[in-house]
């Protein structure tokens, strides 16, 4: 009995390849946690170690960027076995795409907010110095934004091609 509820097909995956993927995914996740309380852990006692505030930056992207795109790499994974329409596939892959760029480009964004932050704690400058540096971020954010857009536009095109 438990074989044939197991055997039955739905929407061209048999029961079993669900609860395949869906273990998959339990797996990936639980991998990804274990994983990062270690490596938190080891940054953290790196971090107390050193005098800059470089490791605490780090450990705070960590959990903000990487764990994000972790769990959408570790989902697409998880359906990569089952049977799916191209369309669905296509989308599901574009979607973890978009995450990725997207945590790149919030990543790419604080860490030049950091590296303007630290130099300016370090260094003696005036206020008009200040309001200079804090103007170059404006252009690097747009140039960053419009890296992303460009590569998510020719994802999207290539996706289109494939529907198409």
């Amino acid at each position: 009995m438990f074989n044939e509820l197991i055997g039955k097909t739905l929407f061209q995956n048999t029961l079993r390849g669900y609860l395949f993927s869906v273990l998959m995914l339990a797996i990936f996740i639980a991998v990804i946690y274990v994983l990062r309380i270690i490596v938190i852990k080891n940054l953290e006692k790196w971090a107390a170690s050193t005098e800059t505030t470089f490791g605490d930056f780090i450990i705070t992207h960590i959990k903000k960027t990487l764990t994000p795109v972790l769990f959408a790499g570790s989902f697409i994974l998880s359906v990569e076995n089952l049977v799916i329409n191209p369309v669905m596939s296509k989308i599901i892959y574009f979607a973890g795409i978009t995450v990725l760029v997207g945590m790149c480009l919030k990543f790419s964004i604080s860490m030049i907010d950091y590296m303007i932050d630290s130099y300016l704690k370090k260094s003696d400058a005036n206020e008009a110095r200040r309001k200079n540096l804090r103007w170059f971020t404006i252009p690097a954010k747009i140039l960053l934004t419009g890296v992303a857009l460009i590569i998510l536009l020719d994802k999207m095109i290539r996706f289109f091609h494939l529907i198409l």
